[in-house]
């Protein structure tokens, strides 16, 4: 196939996302294949200024070839020589984190005057010295407050135990029965004694041994002065004194039963709540703050191994600029210069070489001394997140024995309100009492002591979660600063920029910048290299550099390899500065550390305490109102003498 004159071809491949222009020059009459020619590689967003109506289009089977006439060349050489793509930062401003209400509470929660600061916390455990004492104090404050809660509740139990050992008569209901009160008449009557009283004829006075007149309350059955009528009067009197007092000791003692049985109930009720509450905000809010902690670990791993790709390419392509620099030189059989003739065109090709050669090897030292350990510690943060991950499963378990916990908790409060019902009924048998003595009780009681346990545990960890949340940002860079060593890289720099709220530009993104200048200076000397290369045809090229046709088609060759390079390293750096930006990072660090931990752990925590501490008074006060499980127990009332003190003989007389 033959083409008039001088051309150049636009190649676009079906397998690239990149556009080639491929220019030929030549002036022989043959087929593109023995042609030499000039290609650089652009966007598919630039290839709208190449697409030009063809002379004659070529297709093969992988490319569509659309060939151009040579006029059209000074138009697009421009375009070969085009500057270098910019960085343009996105604009990006974190939203202000402020601590949640219920953690400022949290937080200024009682410690004894220990302190609440828990940088100081982290301090201790990095091993700064300075920070010891304050670390003790700081743990001190939190585990003293949590066994003080636990030491009111084993205070508590003792207590229930006393008053059980106390028995009915000292300490009634407390004492785990309801028994129903009875008068003692033999209280209210007096005893008289036989040694001190003799007996009365005709109606007269009791007299002492002595002679002395010891009268003192009429008897019952004695003997009127006329003979004939007994004084019944105080003993009727006495009579409905007792019947009154009997009446108002029932109405109180129902009162009472009335009391006790809605006390239970009404704690019975309120632990349900709370065990609601207990698993709908407290181990609900835990699970939805291990589900934003999983999406964060997938967010950090993704964009990880997008900045491990775009790393490792930009490594690449440096390495491949260099190459290219030296395939080039070997390519043109020359010592020490690439144009040996001394034309203004060679001395001009010779003075770019070497500017080229003295900035691609500086560009590739500051590269790799800023990125080449990038990946590996990349490599280890994102198995850092797997590990983590994996730990994190095992909080199901957790989940799962809260659950079971608050259904059982549920279970016997609702079993202990159907005992109540039993109880009013005055439904009482073996099985009552069986159920109720040996499996309801005692298994309340194991759950109730582990409620506790749990409520001490849970103030803990709140306590120590709310003073990290209050100033997040402050704990993890403290953290990090004593763990610098372990980065060996730009890496650390990038997480306290993303930690800080981008308010503390990491060192490296300065090398960046200072590299991606270094870039525009190798750029421009590729340009210009093409511009002097590319408006000559091989020939020229030959003859002004003093070069044979193979040297002169290598220079033409290695000025685009070298442009092509510049561009694909600029790309590469223009994509790992975007990665690498605040809007990047900071946003999957809100989601780990303000949404995942501060907000929904710290809130499930907190509800966890509370409710947990709400079950374990209101189960307490079910354990000290007991009674109401039992039906009344009826006392026996005392058989009184018939005579209450008299001789039977007095009151054989008074008949």
């Amino acid at each position: 196939m033959h083409f008039p004159g001088n051309w150049f071809v636009l190649t676009l491949s079906k397998n690239t996302e990149k556009v080639r222009l491929s220019l030929y020059v030549s002036g022989q009459r043959s087929g593109p294949g023995n042609k030499s020619k000039h290609r650089c590689s652009y966007s598919k967003e630039q290839t709208a200024f190449l697409v030009q109506e063809p002379t004659e289009p070529y297709t093969t089977h992988t490319n569509t070839m659309n060939y151009f006439p040579l006029d059209s060349i000074p138009s697009l050489i421009g375009e070969l020589t085009d500057p270098l793509e910019p960085y343009n930062p996105q604009p990006y401003s974190p939203n202000p984190y402020i601590a949640p209400s219920n953690v400022e509470r949290q937080h200024n929660f009682g410690r004894f005057g220990h302190t609440n600061n828990f940088t100081d916390l982290v301090q201790g455990i990095t091993g700064n010295a300075d920070g010891d004492g304050e670390a003790s104090g700081y743990l001190v404050g939190v585990f003293s407050i949590s066994m003080f809660i636990f030491a009111i509740a084993v205070l508590w139990f003792i207590v229930i135990v006393g008053l059980k050992i106390a028995g009915l008569k000292r300490v009634g209901f407390f004492a785990g029965r309801l028994v129903h009160p009875s008068i003692d008449r033999r209280s209210t009557l007096p005893v008289i004694q036989e040694e001190d009283i003799h007996e009365a004829t005709d109606g007269e006075a009791l007299l002492a041994q002595d002679g002395e007149s010891t009268l003192t309350t009429p008897l019952m059955g004695s003997v009127s002065s006329s003979g004939n009528s007994t004084d019944t009067g105080l003993f009727i009197g006495r009579a409905i004194d007792d019947e009154l007092q009997a009446n108002r000791l029932e109405r109180k003692f129902k009162k009472q039963v009335l009391a006790v049985r809605g006390t239970f109930a009404i704690a019975g009720v309120l632990v349900i709540v709370c065990c609601a509450l207990f698993y709908s905000m407290g181990t609900a809010s835990l699970n939805d703050a291990l589900r934003d902690f999983h999406e964060g670990i997938d967010l950090v791993q993704q964009t990880s191994y997008k900045a491990i790709n775009l790393t490792d390419t930009l490594l690449e392509h440096q390495s491949s600029l260099e190459q290219d620099y030296n395939v080039t030189k070997g390519n043109l059989h020359t010592i020490a210069e690439v144009c040996i003739a001394d034309s203004p065109m060679a001395q001009q090709i010779n003075t770019v070489f070497d500017q080229l050669s003295s900035q691609i090897y500086q560009l590739g030292d500051m590269i790799r001394g800023t990125l080449e350990s990038f990946s590996g510690d990349l490599n280890e943060l994102i198995l850092l997140t797997e590990d983590i991950d994996k730990q994190s499963e095992k909080a199901n378990i957790i989940f799962v024995v809260l659950m079971v916990i608050s259904v059982i908790l549920v279970s016997i409060a609702l079993a202990m309100l159907v005992g109540v019902f039993f109880s009013i009924k005055g439904i009482s048998n073996c099985f009552t009492r069986f159920f109720a003595n040996a499996i309801m009780l005692p298994l309340f009681t194991f759950f109730l002591v582990l409620s506790w346990i749990i409520t001490t545990l849970f103030l803990a960890v709140s306590l120590s979660g709310s003073d990290f949340c209050v100033a997040p940002d402050d704990v993890i860079i403290a953290l990090l600063v004593d763990y610098k060593h372990l980065f060996s890289s730009a890496l650390f720099g990038f997480i306290i920029y993303y930690v800080s709220g981008c308010s503390v530009v990491p060192p490296a993104e300065e090398k960046i910048a200072a590299f991606s200048k270094e870039l525009y200076l190798v750029a421009d000397s590729a340009h210009q290299l093409s511009e002097v290369i590319l408006n000559q045809t091989v020939q020229e090229v030959q003859q002004e550099c003093g070069l044979d046709e193979a040297g002169a088609a290598a220079l033409q060759n290695g000025a685009t390899l070298l442009h092509d390079a510049t561009h694909a390293i600029n790309y590469s750096i223009v994509n790992v500065r975007n990665i690498l930006q605040c809007s990047t990072f900071n946003p999957i660090y809100q989601k780990f550390v303000y949404d995942a931990i501060c907000i929904e752990a710290l809130k499930g925590l907190i509800w966890i305490f509370w409710t947990t501490l709400s079950i374990s008074v209101f189960s307490m006060m079910m354990l000290m109102f007991r009674a109401a499980l039992y039906p009344v127990k009826e006392q026996q009332r005392p058989v009184a003498r018939a005579n209450y003190g008299v001789r039977a003989s007095q009151v054989s007389k008074s008949l």
